[in-house]
């Protein structure tokens, strides 16, 4: 009863079943440590529990053409002879599946991504001006 009303009664009843194996070598199951903090009206109501991400579906969308949707895709991949990872950032296109921007590195974080979809060959892709410009034409304009 001390145990309950000091430091036990902020625990839960399996906590408390471990300090009463512990402390005073009682050998006791959970289930009637519950049932026993029941009777006497100590019991601590049940936490809610949270779900642990949004459960949605995803949206089926109509894509008529291209420059409608885009997606991102990360994969990485290890280097053995400097022993560390490197990461591969793509931008596509749903509906042509044309893979619009590339980003290799060390790290794959939010900020590569903005400023992937700031440079200015994802931007005229996204704005339709490229549609006419052949794939090898705008691999080659690319700097990297």
């Amino acid at each position: 009863m001390n145990l309950i009303e000091g430091e036990g009664y902020a625990c839960g009843y399996l906590k408390l079943t471990k300090v009463l194996w512990r402390k005073y070598a009682l050998c006791i199951n959970k289930k009637k440590v519950y049932r026993l903090r029941k009777l006497m009206g100590v019991l601590r109501p049940q936490r809610k529990l949270k779900p642990r991400r949004p459960r949605k579906v995803a949206r089926n969308r109509q894509i008529t053409g291209a420059n409608q949707l885009g997606e991102a895709d990360v994969k990485y991949g290890y280097v053995h002879g400097e022993k560390r990872f490197f990461f591969v950032t793509s931008m596509l296109d749903v509906y042509d599946k044309f893979a619009i921007h590339n980003h290799i590195g060390l790290t794959a974080t939010s900020e590569h991504s903005i400023l992937a979809v700031q440079e200015p060959e994802f931007l005229t892709f996204s704005r339709g001006r490229c549609a006419n410009m052949s794939l090898i034409s705008l691999i080659l304009s690319h700097p990297d």
